[in-house]
Formats: structure tokens, sequence, C-alpha cells
């Protein structure tokens, strides 16, 4: 389970934080993307930080242009 976690930030550049959405927090992070500006963000995770479904953590890689 930690071989997991250390290989899976590994490759996060970024952690955005959001309010918990239940579209969001099911969905499949491969296939979603974030814009925040002119910037945009390839999702790795998206996790529910507390489990009482308030709060997201997202994360997420900038995509280069």
């Amino acid at each position: 389970e930690s071989f997991l976690f250390v290989q899976l930030t590994a490759d996060i550049s970024h952690i955005l934080n959001c309010d918990y959405t239940p579209e969001l927090a099911a969905a499949v992070p491969s296939l979603w993307r974030a814009k925040l500006g002119s910037r945009i963000f390839n999702i790795g995770a998206i996790i529910d930080t507390d489990g009482n479904r308030k709060a997201l953590r997202i994360l997420a890689t900038e995509s280069l242009p």
C-alpha cells in the first residue's frame, strides 16, 4: 500500500483542494482534466480527505503547452 502511494505521488506536481461534489468524487481520474485560468491539469487521483464528504483533494500534474 505504501509503495502504491509513493508511486502515485512521484508523478504529482500540484495538490488542488475543493468542496465535495458527488460527480467529482465518482469521476475516473484518468479521464478528467482541470482548468484554472489558462493552466490545465491532468488529474491523477481524487481523494475524499476526511471521509465526511466535505472536501476533496485532487492530485494532479500540470499539462505543459
